[in-house]
Formats: structure tokens, C-alpha cells, sequence
């Protein structure tokens, strides 16, 4: 793996956790009423989309390897 795919990898990471940590102690209800919140969240989605979409066009064994991770979990 090279070093801009560790680096995808990490901002996907660090997008995911901020998700989790931003939204796990709220009820879709206040989400739904958090304009704020709502944003941010959708900010970090598109990080996410980016990350994977670059890994695709210039690592595509890396991809290979999350997907079949998803399928064994």
C-alpha cells in the first residue's frame, strides 16, 4: 500500500469515527432539528466518498480488500 492510500484510509477513518462520535448519543429526531450537526455530517460523508473514489482510480487492491472484509464480517 502507498503512502497516499494510508492517508485515504486514515481520513476515512477519522470521518467514520467522527460520525459515530457526533451521533451516538442523539435520537434521529434532534439530528433531523440539528441544521449544524446535519452539515457537518454530510461534509464528512463526502470526505468518505472522495477517499474511496481516489483508493478506486489509484489503488484498486485496496478496495478489493475492504470489500471482501465487508462480506467476512
Amino acid at each position: 500500500m502507498n503512502q497516499k492510500s494510508a492517508k485515504w484510509l486514515e481520513d476515512i477513518r477519522g470521518s467514520c469515527r467522527y460520525i459515530i462520535e457526533r451521533t451516538a448519543s442523539i435520537t434521529f429526531e434532534e439530528y433531523e432539528k440539528n441544521l449544524d450537526l446535519r452539515l457537518a455530517i454530510e461534509r464528512q460523508l463526502e470526505i468518505i466518498g472522495e477517499a474511496v473514489n481516489r483508493l478506486a482510480k489509484n489503488d484498486p487492491e485496496v478496495v478489493k480488500g475492504i470489500r471482501h472484509y465487508r462480506e467476512i464480517i
